[in-house]
C-alpha cells in the first residue's frame, strides 16, 4: 500500500539541486550563491505545504522560492505545468522575508498544490542565507477519511509486481478524490495556479487527476469508476446506487438518448458524429468513428437495461435493445476488415486506404458486446491488438508514437474476455509495471501517458502545445489493472445491484495464487484461489 499512515507527512530526502548531493532533514542551509534544493517526498502526494525557515542573513528583501513537479525531469524553479495556459508555466509561489529571524510559511489553500513528488526550494532577491527547519505537508485527498488506509477492497497475488501494480491504482484514485472547492480553477489565472474551483457537490469528488485537471470527465470515469469501487470503496464520490437517483434524472436521460438517436444515419446503419469529433485525444476521428459505434451499442444496452430496473412501460427498453441488435450487425457488416482481423477506423478511413485499426474502437467491440467474446473474431482482435505492442506498452494507432493508459485499460480486459489472460497480464507488467518502476515518476501512481520513446510528453503534439510537463501522474483512467485484477484474474465481481448478485470466474495466467475483495452496501466479498503443482486447483 502507497498511501500515508497519517495526513500530514514529511519528506523522506533533501538534495543539492546542483550537486545533487544528499543533506540531512534538518536545518538545511540555503544561500543565494546555491542554485536552490529539492525535497522529494518518495512517492506522489498533494495538498498545502509549511515551511519553517530562519533567515541568518540579508541584504534586504528576498524571498524563498517553492516550486513543484510530479516527475524528476522538472525538478527546478519553475513548477511543472497544471494551469492549462500553455502560453506560460506555472512558475513558483514565494516566501517573502526582509529581516533575520524564523519564519513560518503555509501556502495558501486556494494554491494547494494537487499533485507532486518534488519540491525545490531557492532563493531570489537580496544575498541572503537562511536555513530551512522543517518542511511538512497536509495531505488534501480524500477528505473526510480520518484513516486514509481504510480502504473496502484488497488484492493480493504470487506475483509481487502486479500487487504493487493494484495498489498504485487504488493510490491514484484516492490521490484523484478531492473536495468539490478544490477544482482547477476555470479560466486559469494570469500567473502561477488555483486549485479553488466549485466542481459539485458534497464532501468529496473523484476526477481526472491530481495535479490536473483536477476536473469530472465523464469518459475519464468509464474507468475509474469501477477502479474506485473494487479499491478504495469511495464510490459516493462517483455515484449513488439507488434508483430514486436514476428517477430523479430519467427525464434529462432520454433527452441525452434523443440528442444521440439524431446523430444516426440509416442509409449507412451507424451513427455519423460529423461535429462532434473531439475524443479522448485521439487523431484521425471520422464521422462513422469505430469507437464511437462501439460505445453507441454499449449506450442502448445499458440504457436498455436501466428502463427495465425502474419499470419504463414506455417501451424503449425494447426500442434500445432493438436499435443495438440493428447497429451490431451494421458494424460488422460496414467496419470489419476480414484480412486484418480488426475493425477498421472508420468508412472514411477504410476508403482513404490508410490501413488504420484502432486500439480504442477494437477494444470495446470485445468489451461492449458487439462480438462475441467466444468466437474466432475475437481471437483476431486480440492477436492484432498485439501487433501494436512495444517493449513498454501498447502503441495506439490512432494516437501515434504514444502509450494510452486509458484505451490499454479497456484492451486488457478485452484479452480477459477471450481467455487470453497471458496476454492481459503480460500488457500490464510491460506498461504499467515499467511506468511504476521508473525512477522519474512518482513510483506510487499511474501515469496519464506517455511516448514509446519513454519520455512524458504525452499529447504533446495533440492538443498540449509541446509542453511535456503538462502531463499528469496521477490519472485515474488509466487504472483499468485494478478492475482487470480483481473482477477478471481474481475473478470475483457483481453481477446485480449492490452485490445481490455475484460471480466467480478466475483466470489464472501464469500466476499460481490470488485473492482479494471489496465491500458493497450488503456486505463484504472475498475470495482466493491457488493453482496445485499439477497445473490444478482446489473446486
Amino acid at each position: 500500500m502507497f498511501t500515508p499512515s497519517s495526513r500530514i507527512v514529511a519528506p523522506k530526502a533533501v538534495f543539492d539541486l546542483e550537486t545533487r548531493e544528499i543533506s540531512l532533514l534538518r536545518s538545511v542551509p540555503l544561500t543565494s550563491a546555491q542554485s536552490g534544493i529539492y525535497y522529494d517526498f518518495g512517492l506522489e502526494v498533494g495538498g498545502v505545504v509549511t515551511i519553517q525557515f530562519s533567515v541568518s542573513a540579508t541584504d534586504g528583501d528576498g524571498a524563498l522560492g517553492i516550486a513543484f513537479t510530479e516527475a524528476k525531469d522538472w525538478i527546478g524553479p519553475v513548477s511543472d505545468s497544471s494551469s492549462g495556459i500553455y502560453e506560460r508555466k506555472d512558475g513558483a509561489l514565494y516566501a517573502n522575508f526582509s529581516s533575520t529571524g524564523n519564519n513560518t510559511y503555509v501556502m495558501p489553500d486556494e494554491q494547494l498544490r494537487g499533485g507532486f513528488r518534488y519540491m525545490t526550494l531557492f532563493l531570489v532577491g537580496a544575498s541572503s542565507s537562511v536555513a530551512i527547519n522543517n518542511v511538512s505537508l497536509e495531505l488534501s485527498f480524500q477528505p473526510t477519511w480520518s484513516n486514509l488506509r481504510a480502504y473496502q477492497g484488497y488484492f493480493h497475488s504470487n506475483d509481487d509486481l502486479l500487487n504493487k501494480i493494484w495498489y498504485s491504482g487504488a493510490y491514484t484514485i484516492q490521490t484523484n478524490a478531492l473536495h468539490p472547492s478544490t477544482g482547477r480553477s476555470w479560466p486559469g489565472p494570469d500567473s502561477q495556479w488555483l486549485n479553488n474551483g466549485d466542481i459539485g457537490t458534497g464532501n468529496t469528488i473523484n476526477t481526472d487527476g491530481a495535479k490536473r485537471d483536477r476536473t469530472v470527465w465523464p469518459g475519464d470515469m468509464g474507468v475509474a469508476i469501477s477502479a474506485a469501487f473494487y479499491s478504495t470503496g469511495d464510490i459516493e464520490s462517483v455515484f449513488e446506487t439507488h434508483l430514486d437517483f436514476i428517477r430523479e434524472i430519467w427525464d434529462k436521460y432520454l433527452t441525452a438518448m434523443s440528442f444521440i438517436a439524431n446523430q444516426f444515419d440509416s442509409s449507412l446503419g451507424l451513427l455519423n458524429i460529423t461535429g462532434y469529433t473531439e475524443d479522448w485525444g485521439r487523431f484521425y476521428t471520422g464521422s462513422t468513428s469505430s469507437s464511437a459505434q462501439m460505445l453507441y451499442y454499449r449506450t442502448l444496452v445499458t440504457g436498455s437495461e436501466l428502463a427495465t430496473l425502474l419499470g419504463d412501460t414506455t417501451g424503449v427498453n425494447s426500442t434500445w435493445l432493438d436499435s443495438a441488435a440493428e447497429l451490431q450487425s451494421a458494424i460488422n457488416a460496414r467496419l470489419w476488415d476480414e484480412s486484418s482481423g480488426a475493425f477498421d477506423n472508420s468508412i472514411e478511413s477504410r476508403d482513404n486506404n490508410t490501413g488504420l485499426h484502432p486500439q480504442d474502437g477494437n477494444a470495446l467491440a470485445v468489451l461492449f458486446g458487439v462480438v462475441n467474446a467466444t468466437s474466432d473474431q475475437a481471437q483476431d482482435i486480440s492477436t492484432s491488438l498485439t501487433k501494436n505492442w512495444t517493449p513498454i506498452g501498447a502503441e495506439s494507432p490512432e494516437l501515434p508514437g504514444e502509450v494510452s493508459p486509458f484505451i490499454s485499460s479497456f484492451e486488457i480486459q478485452a484479452h480477459l474476455l477471450v481467455g487470453q489472460t497471458q496476454r492481459a497480464l503480460d500488457l500490464i507488467r510491460t506498461s504499467w509495471g515499467w511506468y511504476l518502476n521508473n525512477e522519474n515518476g512518482t513510483q506510487s501512481t499511474m501515469v496519464e501517458g506517455y511516448l514509446v520513446d519513454g519520455s512524458f510528453g504525452y499529447r504533446h503534439d495533440a492538443g498540449y502545445q509541446e509542453d511535456y510537463s503538462y502531463t499528469s501522474h496521477s490519472h485515474g483512467w488509466a487504472t483499468g489493472p485494478v478492475t482487470a485484477l480483481t473482477e477478471y484474474v481474481l475473478g470475483l465481481g457483481i453481477t446485480g445491484l449492490a452485490g445481490a448478485t455475484w460471480q466467480m470466474a478466475p483466470h489464472f495466467g501464469d500466476l499460481q495464487h490470488a485473492e482479494g475483495g471489496f465491500t458493497t452496501s450488503i456486505g463484504k466479498y472475498s475470495a482466493a484461489w491457488t493453482v496445485d503443482d499439477d497445473g490444478g486447483y482446489p473446486e
